[in-house]
């Protein structure tokens, strides 16, 4: 029996996982898995806990072994054997070692995020972002501005100071706004320092929206009224057209058709008005 890989490491409240190879020598047969006792704080379960071993040409068996850290493992390693015992009464074994990882008390006891990271803004408008931050542990953390890149913009964040209890969450909302004739990229670092003495830092990013384009106006129909015909035997029209209005004279002449007696009407344009 042999193990994929002889050392792990895990952090406390984390698992390891071993993987298992059996070979048989000889004929098929059974092998039950077991493992010696265990330090206080650690847990393990084998994935299967038995094994039907082939012959040759494919004498071999896999199995998964785990291993649980309990959150509050003191130690920084441990060594634990693993055993397979064949129904003949065979016995093969391995020993695994265990490498307790512990983070810093710094290292990942806070975080901060931006959300959104990058969005557009209006030349006069507003955009906003939430700042959130997530702790293991009770601390405090003061948000402040740090550089940034762009004109035209200015920056403000609320509240400036937050309290996180542990294994929740608090929040800020940072809030740009543009100016007549912003630059057309803007970003801004956001620097957050912790109580623990840590300090993290996210960056936001806004770029100018283009303007709206302008509505396509719809054209107005003209409204024809007829208004009266002159002396002359003239007639008198007002054309309406958005809100203007214009007067035509318009003066006929009778033409006999060319099939037969009717008479049809054609404008003449020389005496329109």
């Amino acid at each position: 029996m042999w193990a994929d890989h002889d050392s792990l490491a895990a952090a406390p409240g984390g698992y390891a996982v071993y993987g298992l190879a059996i070979q048989a020598k000889g004929a098929a047969q059974d092998v039950s898995l077991s493992y010696d006792a265990l330090p206080d704080g650690l847990s393990a379960a084998f994935d299967p806990s038995t094994l039907h071993v082939g012959a040759a040409p494919e004498p071999f068996a896999k199995a998964r072994f785990g291993v649980k850290v309990a959150p509050d493992f003191a130690a920084t390693s441990a060594d634990v054997t693993v055993r397979a015992t064949s129904t003949s009464g065979a016995e093969a074994h391995a020993l695994l070692h265990l490498r307790i990882e512990k983070p810093s008390p710094t290292a990942s006891s806070w975080v901060v995020r931006a959300e959104p990271a990058s969005q557009a803004i209006r030349a006069g408008g507003n955009a906003t972002y939430v700042l959130h931050v997530k702790a293991a542990r009770n601390v405090t953390v003061e948000l402040a501005l740090g550089r940034h890149s762009g004109e035209g913009y200015s920056a403000r964040i609320e509240p400036s100071t937050l309290t996180v209890p542990g294994g929740g969450e608090a929040k800020a909302v940072l809030t740009l706004a543009a100016n007549a004739t912003p630059d057309k990229v803007v970003g801004y670092q956001v620097v957050a320092t912790g109580s623990d003495g840590a300090e993290r830092s996210v960056a936001v990013k806004a770029e100018l929206a283009r303007p709206a384009p302008l509505p396509t106006p719809t054209p107005t129909a003209p409204q024809v009224t007829l208004e009266g015909a002159d002396a002359s035997g003239g007639i008198l029209l007002a054309v309406r057209v958005d809100g203007h209005v214009y007067h035509f004279r318009l003066a006929l002449t009778l033409v006999p058709a060319a099939t037969g007696g009717d008479l049809k009407a054609t404008p003449d344009p020389a005496t329109n008005g």
